[in-house]
């Protein structure tokens, strides 16, 4: 009886300790709009083995790639809601709920502001506390900037080697003040996701997008958008956010092991996106029908009808929106 008791003792113990340990780990859902070919997609399973590996296991990231879970545009609302617990977006898709952002969608960037300079800026505590405030109402954390776009070119159904070919056209580049800098220059812009541009070019819905070297190549844009201009047009962060009450649950020591974790993304990103930036443009430059490059003197048309949007900027947006520029501009120098 007293061997039967022991026995018994022994058994609660293991299955409570196999209750704690259940209990213990903790599984979040990270969704994205990229192919698990593509380098933001490569990011994103890499940041997920970073946890893994910086919490021993206790917490588990799993990815839901191509919009699976989550379609791009819903990303930062679904977030916000709980309904996944993390995403990894661009800030094109959360301009609306956080204004502010909209500073990575002024085209043009300034001169110096490569992705060197984007990333210190992002990680400026001033400009984290500003983006970090407007998040906090949304529910929203943001965990940090882990690779950008690039350059971001231009790409059309038929040739645009000047201002005047763009008048008319409809495009997609990303919301915001892209859409507004489109408008000064005389388009009309499309709201569309990332998975719908195939379809809105080859049906003559859009004239052209604005969009990265990868998703030109990955979602094979050259079939349907044949000319390339070769212009800067956008400089855009991805990032990784996460739902605020959801990362508030978690114990100081997690939260640490998750910063490490994007981190080592954001290193791991920075080491292996030049390689990978340069391979995609040379596949562009092959699958485009023609690749133009406008004339320094074309090209400050175009900028010069991007005046008036800074000051439209901190107009709609107020001092943060002042501070934020000038702390670009600080970094621009550097």
């Amino acid at each position: 009886m007293k061997r039967l008791l022991q026995m018994t003792v022994a058994a609660g113990v293991i299955a409570l300790g196999a209750t704690a340990a259940v209990k213990a780990e903790t599984v979040l859902k990270l969704g994205h709009y990229y192919s698990v070919e593509d380098f933001r997609g490569k990011t994103a399973q890499k940041f997920a083995d970073l946890v893994k590996e910086k919490t021993n296991g206790e917490v588990t990231v799993q990815v839901f790639p191509n919009e699976s879970l989550v379609k791009g545009r819903e990303g930062f609302q679904s977030v916000a809601q709980g309904v996944i617990d993390m995403y990894h977006t661009s800030n094109v898709y959360f301009a609306g709920q956080v204004p502010l952002v909209n500073i990575f969608a002024l085209p043009f960037p300034p001169a110096g502001f490569d992705d060197e300079a984007l990333y210190a800026f992002n990680a400026d505590p001033r400009v984290k506390k500003i983006f970090a405030e407007r998040m906090a109402d949304a529910n929203v954390m943001n965990l940090g900037t882990v690779n950008s776009t690039g350059d971001a070119h231009m790409y059309f159904r038929t040739p645009v080697r000047n201002l005047e070919d763009m008048e008319g056209k409809m495009v997609r580049v990303g919301g915001g003040y892209a859409d507004r800098a489109m408008q000064l220059i005389g388009a009309s812009v499309a709201s569309l996701s990332a998975a719908e541009q195939f379809l809105a070019l080859q049906t003559g819905t859009v004239d052209g997008i604005g969009t990265t070297h990868s998703s030109y190549v990955r979602f094979r844009l050259d079939e349907v958008a044949p000319y390339h201009l070769e212009v800067s047009f956008l400089r855009i962060p991805y990032w990784i956010i996460m739902n605020k009450r959801k990362w508030d649950s978690l114990s100081s020591e997690v939260q640490a092991q998750i910063n490490e974790a994007i981190d080592g993304t954001q290193a791991w990103s920075k080491e292996h996106f030049d390689a990978e930036q340069e391979k995609l443009l040379t596949q562009v430059r092959n699958k485009a029908k023609e690749n133009i490059v406008i004339s320094p003197e074309e090209q400050a048309r175009w900028e010069a009808r991007m005046e008036p949007l800074q000051a439209l900027f901190i107009e709609d947006n107020g001092a943060a929106a002042k501070e934020l520029l000038e702390i670009m501009a600080e970094y621009s120098k550097k």
